[in-house]
């Protein structure tokens, strides 16, 4: 399908994640946030997937399709998914406990990790009548995936549980959200697209949109 957007096109963030939604805001989109009904699951196991980035990008792409049946009207839906991985190879997602995030943070301490972050771009049309007179929606995709290296420096115990008092690592990947971190005094240093830790690679993701003739409004 050759989808281009028009002015009745929804743009819909398929993640309730503000991260995610200001990185959009910040490069110039107005996107609606819905939820995706499919179930995240907290800790990825690789499955018949060959490596982390074919992992996230299963996810991102499982996400969209479960939310594209809710959406009405042409819309071009964007959905991610983080995965994070330590030195050891151990595939690493979302702390359910406050006892996971402190081991997940302590195992990245004084060491370095692999942040990957899967996005799919999914335009469905409207439903339009086939031959034989059932409707269905054309849908197109667009779907790829991007990794950082993540270099964290030695962090105590103290620190550590300082910063899970905050509750602030509830819902993130790893256990913490980079920018807050930094902002925090967090040793770290970020070797690729720091947009991919943050779980939205937002350069990849403004090329993406483009396909479906999706620009920034500043553009």
């Amino acid at each position: 399908m050759n989808f281009k957007a028009d002015h009745n096109t929804r743009l819909i963030l398929a993640s309730r994640s503000p991260r995610r939604a200001q990185l959009l805001a910040d490069a110039g989109f107005t996107a609606e946030q819905i939820s995706s009904p499919f179930v995240d699951p907290p800790q990825p196991e690789l499955q018949d997937h060959d490596s982390a980035l074919e992992l996230s990008v299963a996810l991102a792409m499982e996400k969209a399709k479960a939310l594209a049946p809710e959406i009405e009207g042409r819309a071009v839906l964007i959905a991610a998914d983080t995965i994070c991985v330590d030195d050891q190879s151990k595939l690493i997602g979302t702390p359910t406990t406050r006892d996971e995030a402190f081991n997940m943070i302590k195992t990245f301490s004084s060491s370095i990790h692999y942040v990957i972050t899967g996005v799919c771009v999914l335009a469905v049309d409207e439903e339009q009548p086939n031959e034989e007179g059932q409707n269905v929606r054309a849908i197109a995709m667009s779907c790829f995936g991007d990794e950082a290296i993540v270099m964290l420096g030695h962090l105590t115990d103290e620190q550590i549980n300082e910063y899970l008092d905050l509750n602030t690592w509830q819902g993130k990947a790893g256990g913490y959200n980079l920018t807050e971190r930094q902002e925090a005094g967090w040793p770290i240093i970020v070797n690729g697209e720091p947009t991919t830790v943050t779980g939205l690679p937002i350069q990849n993701t403004i090329k993406a949109l483009s396909q479906f003739s999706i620009e920034p409004q500043s553009a």
